[in-house]
């Protein structure tokens, strides 16, 4: 492959799907948790709620039905915005059910600080902010 072949994506990643077997449960822990709406939609036997994106932007849901992945700890580790401060959603974790995995920890210079927490579901998923 040559050079005038290869892109650069504007961004990495493009969809990402958290399971949620009580959809309404696990909606209401990531509205909390990170103070934004999720859209809820129905696509045949499944049933999603979709985190909210600009035009042009990357997004996910939390995939509840048909086709399923089960929730879990290991594996593929998805990151979600939680600007304008991680403490912040930090705080609100264990009052909406979930639990802190890993305390905030900060990146190289510049790129801000993450942490992880256990959804109501069981998943692990990382916050990300630059504060």
């Amino acid at each position: 492959m040559s050079n005038a072949e290869l892109s650069t994506p504007t961004h990495a990643g493009k969809w990402f799907e958290i399971p949620a077997p009580d959809l309404a449960r696990s909606q209401a822990f990531f509205e909390t948790v990170l103070q934004r709406r999720l859209r809820h939609e129905v696509m045949g036997p499944n049933t999603i709620a979709v985190f909210p994106y600009a035009d042009g932007g990357a997004s996910g849901c939390l995939h509840s039905g048909a086709g399923m992945l089960q929730p879990g700890q290991s594996g593929t580790l998805v990151y979600l915005d939680c600007n304008p401060s991680l403490d912040a959603a930090l705080a609100r974790v264990q009052a909406a059910g979930g639990s802190i995995a890993s305390d905030k920890r900060a990146l190289p210079p510049g790129m801000g600080f993450i942490a992880h927490i256990i959804d109501v579901a069981g998943n692990r998923v990382g916050l990300h902010a630059l504060a």
